[in-house]
Formats: structure tokens, C-alpha cells, sequence
């Protein structure tokens, strides 16, 4: 009983991230931070910092702006890519797709099996999943009940091939925010991420649609990608 009490309290202390290649500051400053309650990650450089929050899930960061390698402007920038978990049996769809979500402001984790993906979600921080239909082992709408019971603020769309639409319809009904048929195009897929992001922010603090569009009356004139960083800085606001 006495273990569990300690383990719950240790979970619930705010969890801070210092990042500062000065070590003699980063432990003083920590230690600090340590005796007044928070549970704090302490890392040198930007790269370290990266996997710490992708890992750990920090609700604050504190960032040094100048370090060797990657500096504070960097790594932050980093840190602000939307997560995105992409699920497909299929190596080359796979593969290509990571890269082109990649250089857009996404941080792609991108694996084959859907048992792989709820891993993947225990372990990472994720924002939407794009979740393959038929995979071998545990399917998409597998996957999919299992993503939205442990993930209550992810958002999952389906991907489908012609002969699975019925099947994607019933996903739907399951908790996915709607389905792609493949092959689709890369403007047509930001888009659906853009509505995708939209409905997780406005769960997540509980927005009416009315207000947040308000917020973004720039969105008729952006594109996809500027749209979406506007709705994570709403989200992280």
C-alpha cells in the first residue's frame, strides 16, 4: 500500500524538463526545482532534450537558447512539430509518406502493425493517427478501439483501399474522425489533418467552433500548413 501511495505521488508531480549545457546551472537549478516537488529531466543538449519529450511527456521545458549542435531555436522548433503516429503494412507507402509529412511540420513515428502502434502511443506522445485498414495481426478497427480507449484526445483517420469502404464507414462509428481512400494526395491528406488537428483542439479546451474560428479568421486565406501551426499554438495556449 505504502509503494503505491509513493508511485502515485511521484506520477502526479509536474514534470519539468531542464535543458542547459552548463552543467554546474543545469544540476544547481535542478536540484532546486527537485526540492520543491517537481519531478525534473535534466539533458545537455537539444537532441537528448527531443527524445526526453517524446518519452517522458514533460508538461514544461526549461531551453538554454545557445548550445553546441542543436541550439535552443532549434530544438524548439523540433518541439513543436504536430505528432503524428502512421500506421500501414505497406514499406514503400510507408516510407514515402513519413518523409513527405517529415518536411512539414510533423514528427512522424511510422510503424507496420497496429500491435506496434499501440506501443508506439503508450510510449510517445501523439496528436493523430493515420491507421491502415487491413494489416496483418490486429487490424484498423482494432487498432483503432484500442488507440481511442487508453488515448482520450487522439484523433484517428482511416485509411482505406476501394474494396474497404464499408468496413472504413464502420470505423467511423468506432471513434475514427472519417477515412481516406488510397492513394490520396498529399494536399488532399493536409487538409483532412488541418479538420483533424481542428476537432482535437476544440476537445481538448472544450472551444466552440464559433470561437475558434474567430481566432483564426486568417485560415481563409492560409494553406494547410500554416493553418495547422495556428491551431497548435491555440492547443498549446
Amino acid at each position: 500500500m505504502e509503494k503505491n501511495t509513493a508511485a502515485n505521488e511521484e506520477n502526479s508531480k509536474l514534470k519539468i524538463l531542464l535543458v542547459d549545457d552548463e552543467d554546474r546551472f543545469r544540476e544547481s537549478l535542478g536540484q532546486q526545482l527537485s526540492n520543491r516537488g517537481f519531478k525534473v529531466y535534466q539533458k545537455s543538449n537539444g537532441e537528448d532534450a527531443i527524445k526526453i519529450v517524446r518519452h517522458k511527456n514533460p508538461q514544461v521545458v526549461i531551453l538554454d537558447q545557445k548550445m553546441p549542435g542543436m541550439d535552443g531555436i532549434e530544438t524548439l522548433k523540433e518541439l513543436k512539430k504536430i505528432n503524428l503516429l502512421l500506421v500501414d503494412d505497406e514499406e514503400q507507402f510507408l516510407q514515402s509518406m513519413s518523409t513527405r509529412l517529415g518536411v512539414r511540420d510533423f514528427n512522424v513515428i511510422a510503424v507496420n502493425r497496429g500491435e506496434k502502434a499501440i506501443d508506439a502511443a503508450r510510449n510517445n506522445p501523439v496528436d493523430i493517427a493515420l491507421v491502415d485498414l487491413k494489416m496483418p495481426g490486429i487490424d484498423g478497427d482494432e487498432t483503432l478501439k484500442a488507440l481511442k480507449n487508453e488515448h482520450k484526445w487522439m484523433e484517428v483517420v482511416i485509411l482505406t483501399g476501394h474494396g474497404s469502404v464499408d468496413s472504413a464507414v464502420e470505423c467511423t462509428k468506432s471513434g475514427a474522425y472519417l477515412y481516406l481512400q488510397k492513394p490520396c494526395e498529399l494536399d488532399q491528406l493536409l487538409d483532412v489533418l488541418k479538420d483533424v488537428y481542428k476537432k482535437r483542439v476544440m476537445n481538448r479546451k472544450d472551444i466552440e467552433e464559433k470561437k475558434l474560428n474567430e481566432l483564426m479568421k486568417i485560415s481563409q486565406s492560409s494553406s494547410p500548413r500554416d493553418m495547422l501551426r495556428k491551431l497548435q499554438e491555440i492547443d498549446e495556449g
